[in-house]
């Protein structure tokens, strides 16, 4: 966190759609989006248990230099790789990590699986949930239309979101994210992970710039 001795994390459990901040002390000692992801990834997998279960984490984070640093961009997923079955690591550039930092956290948690499908808004003094049933079989140029005509505020969001292939949890396809209009940057590659907890989209917002 900038300016701040802990990374802040966001906890978020789709069963009981509850949700609990956490700021860690002992993670500033692993550097970058990559390494508080796999020491959160490394604390909370359940081997025991196959790779798409909902005990599993989806866990984002960004580094110490995002938004700071120029080129420093990238936002990382890690997760229990249901291709390989091993640790999974994916990186997405554009907005994401910046969206993040300007929501106030360091890392987002993911866990369980919701009853239907949901998207979720993410924004620095709120986290909502909302019924996604309508958007579950539409492409990602039609449900990316109705997520920013939802938001808002050009500019002040990112957007991420799977396709028609997450609900038939297919393999290697690409989990897009929208950053501006018409206008696409990257994505990561865990699609089949979030589809397999009814979570299809996930939105961050942001008002105020980061001090600097």
């Amino acid at each position: 966190m900038l300016y701040q001795n802990h990374i802040r994390v966001l906890y978020i459990d789709l069963c009981t759609k509850k949700i609990r901040f956490e700021n860690r002390e002992d993670l500033c000692e692993y550097i970058g989006g990559s390494g508080v992801t796999s020491k959160l990834f490394s604390e909370l997998v359940n081997l025991d248990k196959e790779p798409l279960h909902e005990a599993q984490p989806i866990i984002f984070a960004i580094g110490p230099m995002s938004t700071v640093f120029p080129v420093c961009t990238k936002a990382v997923c890690s997760f229990f790789s249901p291709q390989t079955g091993e640790y999974g690591e994916s990186h997405a550039g554009g907005r994401l990590a910046m969206a993040i930092r300007l929501a106030n956290v360091d890392a987002i948690v993911i866990t369980g699986k919701a009853e239907s499908p949901v998207y979720i808004t993410i924004k620095p003094d709120d986290i909502i949930f909302h019924d996604a049933e309508a958007l579950w079989q539409l492409g990602v140029s039609e449900s990316g239309q109705f997520m920013r005509s939802m938001a808002g505020a050009p500019g002040n969001r990112s957007i991420i979101r799977i396709g028609p292939a997450g609900p038939h949890r297919l393999h290697k396809r690409r989990h897009l994210q929208a950053f501006r209009p018409a206008r696409r940057r990257g994505g990561f590659r865990f699609k089949k992970p979030q589809r397999a907890r009814n979570m299809r989209r996930k939105r961050l917002r942001h008002k105020k710039p980061a001090r600097i």
